[in-house]
């Protein structure tokens, strides 16, 4: 990939100040309210339904779309539509839903995720240490399905990985499967446990937009300097070109919480730093990355969740 030119920055970097903008301008009008930007408007609410049926389909997208839609028309503020929904939802939950909907899901996010990295990186190459972040483990298997690793896996996360069943389902693996780091919030990874020019490769499938500003940078040098020479950073993240897209994304972040029943305070804290792939681009480079050529979106994603992969030269 050509180096990213002064002028395509310059538009990621106006880009991003239009989005802090506009999120300013929600702030002093008392919020807005993203429900209604988005369910209000019959073109960007036939926009954002792909996300239900081909993304977060824990629960049937028809059923899940009205329960919203009749949400957003009988109240005013978010924090009341999203009681609302968090109230319906078992009335549209089938029986057994893990079984006929969270786990074909979660199948096809692992196959979708797997495949896009060996994309990437190339179909069986060679990985001698990988990283993945703020995961469950999920991702571990399709990677080493479609890579060769070696060395260690180790799991920079909350929670160290258990023997609980729903874990083993999710990791696709009867015991745990790599070793776990602490990520604290986005804490620097010291070379006491992660040593210098100790990995190949290094996912966050989470991407970085839910990192507090004030600490993104130190938690990003920290991992380059984890990576070998020729290692890669694989991130996600949305490409979120204007103040619509911004309101769509962080839509998509309401409704993936409410749905998997996060409380509306819990939802509230979350920090969402979306901004454009060229804005990430740049952003990481300075850090001695390269980002390779293309990127991977899934089929049928509105949020144009785009996973791109940066070389340490």
């Amino acid at each position: 990939m050509q180096p990213l030119t002064r002028r395509a920055w310059l538009r990621g970097a106006l880009a991003t100040l239009a989005l802090l903008a506009a999120r300013t301008a929600r702030a002093n009008d008392g919020g807005g309210s993203t429900f209604h930007r988005i369910y209000d408007d019959e073109e960007l609410r036939e926009r954002f339904f792909p996300f239900l049926v081909n993304v977060f389909h824990l629960v049937p997208a028809e059923a899940f779309h009205a329960l919203i839609t009749q949400a957003v028309a009988e109240h005013a503020t978010d924090d009341a539509i999203y009681a609302a929904i968090a109230a319906g939802l078992p009335g549209i939950t089938p029986f057994a839903s893990t079984l006929t909907h969270a786990i074909p899901a979660l199948r096809v996010q692992k196959s979708v995720l797997g495949d896009q990295t060996a994309a990437l990186v190339g179909a069986g190459a060679e990985v001698n240490g990988y990283v993945e972040i703020g995961t469950f483990g999920d991702y571990i298997e399709p990677v080493r399905k479609r890579l060769a690793l070696s060395g260690p896996v180790t799991l920079l996360s909350d929670a160290p990985q258990t023997w609980n069943p729903a874990e083993m389902v999710r990791r696709g693996a009867l015991r745990p499967n790599a070793s776990f780091v602490p990520m604290g919030d986005y804490d620097p990874v010291t070379p006491e446990v992660l040593p210098d020019a100790s990995a190949d490769l290094i996912t966050s499938f989470i991407g970085f937009h839910h990192a507090p500003l004030d600490r993104l940078d130190p938690f990003v040098e920290s991992l380059v300097r984890v990576l070998r020479p020729g290692g890669r950073l694989i991130v996600r993240e949305h490409d979120v070109q204007d103040p619509t897209d911004d309101t769509l994304v962080a839509l998509a972040h309401d409704v993936f919480n409410v749905g998997t029943e996060l409380g509306w305070q819990e939802n509230q804290a979350q920090l969402r730093h979306f901004r454009s792939v060229a804005s990430w681009t740049a952003h990481l480079e300075a850090f001695g990355l390269r980002r390779d050529e293309g990127h991977e979106l899934q089929e049928g994603d509105p949020t144009d969740n785009a996973l791109i992969a940066f070389t340490k030269a």
